[in-house]
């Protein structure tokens, strides 16, 4: 028995040692513009875990999903690493670590029950080879280094709890059983915590069916069918009302005219193609990648890739008989998939790698019910060593491929890059995407040129509007920006960004009521974003409402309180109450946040000439010279404070 326990010891580390040399660079990544913005940096609701914080993530609908679970952890992450990437791209290592080793558990449960006196290392290498194979897959690598994506790591480990201890559970219940069984008690906890993670969960109970059909013909004992769907029905019960949730969650989110909606025969047809893009990158990992685009036309070889998924399930269905683990696995897989494979629109990708996470998982746990360990030990020892070896250059290969990938999610430029040069060039969202980074870096000449570009391949494609409207605004263009402004609303009159925008281009060109009445309409979509709130400030204090204006820009600093933009617009509604001394306190703020701020400079400098301390500002108007020696506000500053 020492032996045995050695042995999982030892497989155990390995798999770990594994995953982290394979993911561990991901602790060095930042955020990257794809609902990351949404989620973390621009998201205020979830900073903290007090009483408020824990109403939002039992209430919010964000961004169309209800994952309260989810929201708590990350609620609690933030207490512990602010907006530190790091931190958060640690727990989902750490997740994923975890699933891995639940994972080896209930493998070891049927290829290595533990009525086994003694094992063999060949069963010890292909349980980790297994495990090893689904852990530093590629295909991993989107839900375990994109930081948006740590829901569905958190709802695989209860998932996997939930299967464990319903393995645990008696196979053969009687109603009055299942009531007293602990083990199924903790199955169905579990799995109620796994939809309250993420509503992929809610295929959990075909697993389960799976489980219980394939061991049952393993067995001497059959189970009849009627037993095996009474045990589900608490199961089937929580997941009728996750997809019930997950449908109303869905609700919420604006569905925006921006992106092209397919008819249901397009629908259909991409949903195979998904398929078979997960299938091949299962099998053979090259080219994987963030973004799938849908491809303008098909070779030969895409229409191989095309027939793969009918062709697996021909097989499959042929060989019922004699592997029925197959279709089952084969069904299960598909239960996994189908809520995101695009028979249900959600966005504008054919396809994505975080959802043959679940998937695969299922997969998996269905071949080792259905079948057999070892599966080295029927053959020569010859052959064992040559397809031991075989698998360890298979497992190696994925784990350099791997660590690769994970590099690809260093920031938003690589990943943008990396769709792009990976078939992606003639998608608008990579190019409007790469944009944002671009803007991001102040880069304006770089961004405006890859959002036009994004409206080159799609002319009704408003996000992109907006956004060249933002960097047109940047570079001083007001006239220009406001004419994409307003395209963008008369393709979507209900887009917050692009009312805002057009209501700031028109308060820049001195139109006060056009840019009140736009900036009001951005408030009544999003009462608490702080961009719209810091405009209302700015448009309350220069038509004179100081105290509603004061209203306003305290609450973006109560939202915000490092917000530099709105220390600098504090300042000035100070300035114009006659706060001086206040105002130059606000303007200092906003510039030991933000030390190249122009703006604030100037204002700072306006502000110490009032007071009196003309030598300080002279000072900072030559601050403002020495970046733009032609700036005429600073050079008449400068003179009058001599």
């Amino acid at each position: 028995m020492a032996s045995i326990k050695s042995s999982r010891i030892f497989s155990l580390l390995t798999l770990i040692v594994g995953v982290l040399l394979a993911f561990c660079s991901i602790l060095g990544n930042d955020f990257v513009n794809w609902d990351d913005a949404y989620n973390f940096t621009n998201n205020y609701a979830f900073r903290g875990l007090g009483w408020k914080q824990i109403e939002w993530a039992f209430t919010a609908r964000h961004l169309g999903v209800f994952q309260p679970l989810a929201w708590l952890l990350l609620e609690l992450e933030y207490c512990l690493f602010g907006l530190d990437p790091s931190g958060y791209h640690a727990v989902s290592l750490l997740l994923h670590s975890l699933n891995c080793a639940m994972l080896f558990v209930i493998l070891g449960r049927f290829w290595l029950p533990p009525d086994r006196v003694s094992r063999s290392a060949s069963e010890w290498l292909s349980l980790t080879a297994v495990v090893a194979f689904f852990a530093w897959h590629p295909l991993r690598v989107e839900v375990v280094a994109w930081a948006s994506c740590q829901p569905y790591l958190l709802c695989a480990w209860f998932v996997l709890l939930s299967v464990w201890f319903y393995l645990r559970s008696s196979s053969r219940p009687s109603d009055s059983m299942l009531r007293s069984d602990k083990n199924f008690k903790l199955s169905v906890f579990f799995f109620f915590a796994a939809c309250l993670s993420k509503a992929t969960a809610a295929f959990v109970p075909i697993l389960l069916i799976g489980c219980d059909v394939l061991q049952a013909k393993r067995s001497v004992h059959r189970v009849a069918l009627v037993g095996i769907l009474r045990r589900q029905v608490p199961f089937f019960i929580l997941s009728l009302v996750t997809s019930l949730v997950a449908v109303w969650a869905r609700a919420e989110i604006h569905q925006s005219p921006f992106v092209e909606r397919f008819g249901l025969w397009t629908r259909l047809f991409n949903s195979i193609l998904a398929l078979s893009i997960y299938l091949t990158k299962t099998l053979v990992p090259y080219q994987i990648s963030n973004y799938y685009a849908r491809p303008n036309d098909f070779g030969f070889i895409d229409i191989l890739v095309l027939s793969l998924p009918l062709l697996v399930a021909a097989l499959a269905a042929w060989f019922w008989r004699r592997c029925l683990w197959a279709v089952v696995a084969f069904f299960v897989g598909f239960a996994a998939l189908a809520a995101n494979l695009g028979i249900v629109q959600i966005g504008s990708t054919i396809a994505s790698d975080r959802y043959t996470y679940m998937a695969t998982l299922a997969v998996i746990i269905i071949v080792a019910a259905g079948t057999e360990q070892p599966i080295f030990e029927r053959w020569s020892a010859g052959r064992k060593i040559f397809w031991q070896v075989v698998l360890i250059l298979i497992l190696t290969v994925n784990g350099v491929f791997t660590k690769s990938q994970c590099r690809v999610w260093s920031n938003s430029f690589t990943l943008w890059q990396d769709a792009l040069a990976k078939g992606a060039d003639r998608s608008e969202d990579v190019h409007n995407n790469l944009g944002l980074a671009y803007l991001d870096a102040q880069n304006l000449i770089k961004a405006e040129s890859e959002f036009r570009l994004a409206i080159d391949l799609s002319p009704r494609y408003g996000l992109a509007q907006t956004n060249l409207g933002i960097t047109l605004t940047k570079l001083g263009e007001i006239a220009a920006a406001r004419e994409w402004f307003w395209r963008a609303i008369d393709l979507d009159a209900q887009s917050v960004e692009a009312l805002n925008g057009f209501a700031y281009a028109n308060y820049l060109l001195g139109d006060l009521k056009k840019a009140d009445e736009y900036n009001q309409k951005a408030l009544e979509l999003r009462p608490d974003d702080p961009s719209n709130l810091e405009l209302r400030a700015q448009i309350a204090g220069i038509t004179g409402r100081l105290d509603y204006a004061f209203e306003a820009i305290n609450k973006v600093l109560a939202l915000t309180p490092k917000n530099a933009s709105a220390l600098n617009t504090l300042g000035a509604i100070r300035y114009m109450r006659g706060d001086i001394l206040g105002s130059i306190s606000a303007y200092k703020d906003a510039l030991q946040i933000r030390p190249i701020f122009k703006e604030a400079q100037l204002n700072l400098a306006d502000a110490l000439l009032a007071a009196g301390e003309k030598s300080s500002a002279a000072a900072q108007y030559q601050m403002v010279l020495t970046q733009d020696a032609k700036n005429e506000k600073a050079q008449t500053g400068l003179l009058k404070s001599r």
